[in-house]
């Protein structure tokens, strides 16, 4: 009797995954409030939990303190880290992806979802204070969402130019954090894996106002993340390029495997 098509296929995607990665890792550099949680957590259910490890859990190992056969296990590593991070530990091309958003945007984000979590960190710096004196206190302190941070962590330099070298150059892809189902779609096509859920929503601030800046402070926070505003106005005047662009290199790293 003629075995059915459909456990061959899966036989043959399960191969390509296998040797997909084997030879890379994919690293996502998470930057804070790009729904970057939800990508993360679409991208463990696709790839497997177990195999995935996002180093914002604080019982995370360190890549570096895994074993070797540890490490080869990792398909997906995830967290607040600079592009180049953690990349020598592992024996196999990394693959990087990454979301970016509007820096203004993306601070009144991180303002209420961290004014409603105390257990936050950074609760007790800036979370009690009114939007306006928080923004003060954080570019005082040249905060990494107040300084030029996307283009920094792209890239380890707080310039728009650097930042778009390193998207055009180092990553697969770099996309608006409202496409995030996009990047995860990708590799559910080029690997044959799950397709991703699009109603997927992680770590979103609670109910609640969001929070306003007077006209002085935002042309302060304006100033202050002029290369990060560049940079995600780039992003997404580009973002279709670049989305075709890896749906090409990523096949191409597929049937290279």
């Amino acid at each position: 009797m003629q075995a059915s098509p459909r456990p061959q296929r899966a036989a043959r995607w399960a191969a390509t995954q296998a040797a997909f990665f084997a030879r890379h890792v994919v690293l996502h550099t998470h930057v804070e409030k790009c729904a970057g949680s939800t990508l993360c957590y679409a991208l463990s259910r696709m790839f497997g939990t177990a195999q995935c490890l996002d180093l914002r859990q604080p019982d995370a190992p360190r890549p570096e303190a895994l074993t070797p056969a540890e490490r080869a296990g990792v398909r997906l590593l995830s967290g607040h880290f600079r592009a180049g991070s953690h990349e020598d530990v592992f024996d196999r091309r990394p693959v990087r992806i990454a979301l970016v958003r509007d820096p203004i945007d993306r601070l009144l984000s991180f303002l209420g979802f961290l004014s409603r979590s105390p257990g936050h960190p950074e609760y007790p710096r800036f979370g009690a204070l009114h939007p306006e004196a928080a923004v003060a206190a954080m570019l005082a302190q040249d905060h990494r969402l107040t300084a030029d941070g996307q283009c920094r962590v792209l890239s380890g330099e707080r310039r728009f130019q650097a930042a778009r070298r390193a998207v055009e150059e180092d990553y697969l892809v770099v996309l608006p954090h409202t496409r995030w189902l996009d990047v995860a779609r990708l590799f559910a096509e080029a690997l044959g894996l799950p397709r991703p859920n699009p109603r997927l929503h992680r770590n979103a601030a609670p109910p609640g106002p969001r929070p306003r800046l007077d006209p002085a402070t935002e042309a302060l926070l304006r100033a202050a993340t002029a290369e990060d505003a560049q940079l995600v106005a780039w992003v997404e005047e580009n973002a279709d390029r670049l989305l075709a662009r890896a749906r090409e290199r990523l096949a191409a790293l597929v049937a290279d495997a």
